[in-house]
């Protein structure tokens, strides 16, 4: 549920009797000291840097109601979980059926291929990550609810997760 104060045009003003921002803290953050000294920019990144912080506090502050930020939090990882896992899924079967060797040719599409993170991996470096047995119980726990046809785990996982093996002991086959 979202604070009636979100509906303004500008929402990084705050409204509200209690949400006024204070001259008083800029000036502390940013001493005279800095000023006419050689270091525009580096002063120009501490002070863009520091109104993007309170910009997104007020954000914050102003768009969600007390314990509504929880609650987006834990549908966006949710959401997260859900888009991830299908792909590990679906990864799974590819590598079941033979279409794919390895489980890193799978992680190397999504790579190259769709633009994940290289910081980060791909789904079946994630699913390892997270480990396959609960990779398994959450595919499970989504099978029993909305559109559970969709979510029955793929076999390759349940047999790594039952041995205790993981996707990346499958790349040096």
């Amino acid at each position: 549920m979202r604070s009636p104060q979100c509906d303004q045009a500008n929402f990084a003003v705050p409204s509200g009797p209690n949400s006024k921002i204070s001259t008083a803290s800029f000036h502390h953050a940013f001493p005279r000291s800095y000023a006419g000294l050689s270091r525009a920019g580096e002063t120009q990144g501490k002070i863009e840097r520091w109104h993007q912080t309170l910009k997104n506090r007020v954000l914050l502050e102003n768009c969600f109601l007390p314990g509504d930020l929880e609650t987006q939090i834990e549908a966006f990882v949710e959401h997260h979980m859900r888009c991830v896992l299908a792909l590990v899924n679906e990864g799974a079967r590819i590598l079941g059926e033979g279409i794919a060797y390895h489980p890193v040719d799978i992680d190397v599409v999504h790579l190259d291929g769709y633009g994940f993170a290289a910081t980060r991996g791909g789904p079946m470096f994630f699913a390892d990550t997270l480990g396959l047995p609960e990779v398994v119980a959450r595919i499970r726990s989504f099978a029993q609810g909305r559109h559970g046809w969709a979510w029955e785990p793929a076999p390759l996982p349940v047999e790594l997760a039952d041995a205790g093996r993981s996707f990346g002991q499958l790349n040096s086959l």
